[in-house]
């Protein structure tokens, strides 16, 4: 059994060589699509030493530890995205009440009528109420995930399990 040398499963691994590390990123970069005949073709190798490096170096282990650390920082990304997108447009909705209330107090009959400073007025408030409910159930979606955040997830598991080789 290999020993690991990174302190993450797809790392190489103690006694793992050059080219066998090239072959198993290679299969572990391959996604869903991986398989591997596909790593044997792509680096012309044959199949059953494929068959023989990803028994040794435990590629099925490593690459879904892999796909799963890559998800989780996917996530994270997009929850970052969403909160910046929310308060983005909370700032747009208070801009839009902003220039109405302005419009408000020197109606200007060459500018635009109290119609318009209302519909404005109105979309700024809708936009920024919008943004600060969704904020808050974001907030109420993490209070009730944090305790399941403190459950070990699929990809710590497999890293705990990994380091626990280590030890054998």
């Amino acid at each position: 059994m290999a020993k690991k040398t990174g302190s993450f499963p797809w790392e190489r691994l103690d006694g793992e060589g050059e080219k066998p590390y090239q072959a198993f990123v290679l299969y572990r970069d391959m996604g869903l699509e991986r398989t591997y005949q596909a790593v044997a073709d792509g680096l012309q190798k044959s199949y059953t030493l494929i068959r023989r490096w990803k028994d040794k170096f435990e590629w099925e282990q490593r690459a879904l530890a892999y796909d799963n650390y890559l998800q989780k920082e996917a996530l994270k990304d997009a929850k970052r995205q969403t909160k910046e997108m929310r308060e983005r447009q909370a700032k747009v909705g208070m801009y839009l009440q902003k220039m109405a209330l302005e419009g408000l107090k020197s109606l200007n009959p060459k500018g635009l009528g109290a119609k318009d400073l209302r519909l404005l007025l109105k979309d700024g408030i809708e936009i920024e109420r919008q943004s600060r409910t969704e904020e808050i159930a974001e907030i109420q979606v993490n209070a009730d995930t944090s305790q399941e955040d403190q459950n070990s997830t699929l990809e710590e598991i497999i890293v705990q399990s990994w380091e626990g080789k280590d030890n054998e």
